[in-house]
């Protein structure tokens, strides 16, 4: 818990919103006056009201990744992979829990974790069971399901042909993780593109780009076009490859 204070404490915890709103119910149900139609709440109710909405708002604004939230998440990531059962189940809550706060910041744990799933002989049952249930995930973070074919070109591969499914628990993960991805993955865009009503709409919200901004961002588009495609295709034959028994 020490570990993810820094990255996961911002004044307020998630928890105490959750009080905060339970208590806003009570008081919302108690002094509301159906006799005002529209107008049935007291101003101090919707004071109330406002006050939760800021404070949820501190937790759920998606923060940007510094250098040690990073060294927190590699941390918790060890900690996640621990020799003891307890000691991982607790670093991994929060472990999904920054992992859901922070934007993309599964990148910063998914090669330790193919490096552990590759290596047949250097990693320990531990290890890899601590890695299948960061896999898993919760209800909130499903890491093979993420929207990002990059990711996907490295990660299935690794977990269709890893060797270390020879304990019945490790088995039964990787099936949990299977079914779970049967059920939650939605197929990510290859060629992502933006019409001109989009365009439109984020001009009106901000401002007009320069010339040598659109210059970048069709180029930064393009590249990622082909990074998706060239990813999507290596995926395809490799898994292709792995069902044919032609590693």
């Amino acid at each position: 818990m020490i570990y993810s204070l820094t990255s996961i404490y911002f004044g307020v915890f998630e928890q105490d919103i959750d009080e905060l709103y339970k208590d806003f119910q009570i008081i919302k149900y108690l002094y509301k006056n159906k006799l005002f139609g529209k107008r049935k709440h007291p101003r101090f109710v919707i004071i109330k009201r406002i006050e939760v909405q800021l404070e949820l708002l501190s937790i759920s604004n998606f923060p940007s990744l510094t250098d040690i939230d990073r060294q927190v998440i590699l941390k918790l990531f060890e900690l996640s992979i621990h020799r003891y059962s307890e000691v991982r189940c607790n670093a991994q809550v929060d472990l999904f829990y920054i992992l859901r706060c922070y934007l993309f910041s599964y990148q910063v744990i998914i090669d330790h974790i193919l490096e552990l799933l590759d290596n047949s002989d250097g990693a320990n049952h531990d290890q890899i069971k601590g890695c299948l249930y960061i896999l898993l995930g919760n209800d909130l973070v499903f890491i093979p399901a993420q929207y990002s074919w990059t990711l996907l070109e490295k990660l299935w591969p690794s977990l269709t042909r890893t060797m270390h499914a020879t304990k019945t628990s490790t088995q039964e993960l990787l099936d949990c993780i299977m079914d779970k991805l049967c059920k939650q993955f939605d197929t990510p865009a290859i060629i992502e593109d933006i019409n001109d009503k989009s365009v439109k709409a984020a001009i009106e919200l901000w401002r007009p780009l320069e010339t040598n901004e659109l210059i970048s961002r069709d180029q930064m588009r393009e590249a990622r076009n082909q990074a998706n495609i060239q990813s999507y295709n290596n995926l395809m034959e490799t898994l292709n490859s792995l069902f044919y028994n032609h590693p």
